[in-house]
């Protein structure tokens, strides 16, 4: 019953149809193939201890009985695949300081040199059962089926060998396919069309832009300093200060001399300074219309807003409309008019007077003007500040309206002492002096405050040294329409030499 080489028998066809032969046939098969396994893996094994313990996943993917078998080994071959994708996508924008970067590597070398390598080892032993058991059942086989043709056993053999090495040529070609399609999505969807060369012009000039946007920043940057300068400076700027913020009246404004080398020029300036003061002397004459004579003291809130400039040339002005005016030196800590107007004796004076160490005939001087008159400060005293708060002042101004029509008094700053505040009750008005660039606009505006709470009627207030600035252009007069008359006067009238706005 046993077939033999010359049985003229087609392979694995008729043997095939007894079960017993066809289990015998598979078993040797299977025996077979799990030995080949297993040296397969032992020699990958060795060869990852030669290597430092880094299994080859390639050679190991070649023997699909060892990753059918180990779904594990299976799920961590994937896993170690999906880790190095995602390792490669990195290092095509970073490098290996990153994070990220790091923690890949890391386990990538978990994976290769622990994981996989003790799940072989697991694979190994199991085929090294399986091939125990299979030799074990061959070997309790019957004779006869030991005596099975080789040849057929080889051609079954080899068909196996057939199946296997298709079954891995179409999971090579599979995972070729899915390698490619990794590749394209990993890389870019770039392709050089051209080799690289340095450009001859730029392709485009942001030099223009980045100097526009830097002119723009510079402007704003400027205008806010400028805006934040302007809010925090102390000092009077603008004439809307004056009306607004200390609710002053402007009667007058008086421009700067600058003393220019031209003749025309030092002509232009004298006549914009004589109209300003006629024009001052004018309102402040409207002002007293019909109450009696002009009677006011000056003052301004600090030294050198020039107080005494506009006391002298507002006498004087007031001397040239008509007015038989007296200018009175209240200033009797550093008044020095009596040199503006002079050469003139100092003594006797207003306090010589208040004392009672002088008459009013001594003390009223003529000066070259024939319609004004001066009372010098006097001989300088420790108490002047009481005599000039004294009955005495009210008696002297009540006198002087009988003798005149206009009556100026020059005092000292307000914030000097009470000297001032005596001179504006006994006179009865005020006029406030400020000076452009110089007042300080807290300080004029907490003595305005106590101005407030007597009786002293504030006239409103000269702008001194208002200069060539545009906020004050409103207040100059029309070019060419000076007289001759008052172009050619003498600027000595004006004060001692000095410009507009110059001392206290």
């Amino acid at each position: 019953t046993l077939p033999s080489e010359n049985t003229p028998v087609a392979a694995g066809v008729s043997i095939a149809a007894n079960p017993v032969f066809t289990d015998f046939f598979n078993q040797n098969i299977a025996y077979k193939t799990a030995m080949r396994d297993r040296e397969a893996l032992e020699a990958i094994l060795r060869d990852a201890e030669s290597r430092g313990g880094r299994i080859s996943i390639q050679a190991l993917k070649a023997l699909p009985v060892v990753t059918q078998s180990n779904t594990g080994l299976q799920n961590e071959i994937a896993e170690l695949e999906t880790r190095q994708a995602q390792l490669r996508r990195l290092l095509m924008s970073y490098t290996d300081s990153y994070p990220p970067v790091q923690r890949l590597r890391s386990e990538i070398e978990e994976l290769e040199t622990k994981t996989i390598p003790a799940l072989a080892r697991l694979s190994l032993e199991q085929l090294r059962q399986q091939e125990q058991e299979l030799k074990r059942r061959i070997d309790g086989a019957s004779e006869e089926l030991r005596r099975i043709p080789q040849r057929t056993i080889e051609e079954a053999r080899r068909a196996r060998e057939v199946e296997v090495a298709s079954k891995v040529y179409m999971d090579l070609r599979n995972r070729a396919v899915a390698a490619r399609l990794a590749e394209m999505s990993a890389l870019p969807d770039v392709s050089v069309l051209d080799s690289a060369v340095a450009p001859s012009r730029p392709s485009s000039d942001s030099a223009p832009a980045i100097f526009f946007i830097a002119l723009f920043a510079s402007l704003v940057v400027a205008l806010g300093l400028v805006a934040t300068l302007d809010r925090l400076d102390p000092r009077f700027r603008y004439p809307e200060q004056a009306t607004r913020e200390l609710g002053l009246d402007i009667v007058g404004a008086v421009p700067t001399m600058t003393n220019p080398r031209s003749t025309a020029a030092r002509l232009q300036e004298a006549s914009q300074l004589i109209e300003s003061f006629r024009s001052l002397a004018l309102t402040l004459r409207s002002a007293f219309e019909g109450t009696g004579p002009v009677q006011l003291t000056v003052s301004s809130p600090g030294p050198g807003d020039g107080k005494s400039f506009i006391s002298a040339n507002l006498a004087s002005a007031l001397a040239d409309s008509g007015y038989r005016t007296v200018l009175v030196d209240g200033d009797v800590r550093r008044g020095a008019l009596h040199n503006v107007f002079g050469p003139m004796d100092q003594e006797p004076g207003l306090l010589d007077y208040l004392a009672g160490e002088a008459s009013l005939e001594s003390v009223v001087r003529a000066t070259a003007h024939g319609n004004l008159f001066l009372v010098p400060c006097g001989r300088r005293r420790r108490h002047g500040p009481e005599l000039l708060s004294g009955d005495s002042m009210v008696r002297l101004v009540r006198e002087l309206r009988s003798q005149f029509d206009a009556i100026i008094v020059d005092s000292a700053p307000l914030g000097a002492g009470i000297d001032p505040y005596a001179l504006g009750v006994a006179t009865g008005a005020m006029l406030i002096v400020l000076r452009t660039g110089e007042t300080d606009r807290k300080l004029a505006q907490a003595k305005l405050e106590i101005l407030d709470r007597m009786p002293v009627r504030i006239l409103g207030t000269v702008l001194n040294d208002i200069g060539e600035n545009p906020q004050f252009r409103y207040y100059y007069y029309l070019e060419g329409y000076g007289t001759v008359e008052a172009a050619a006067e003498p600027a000595g009238r004006l004060g001692p030499g000095a410009p507009a706005g110059a001392g206290s």
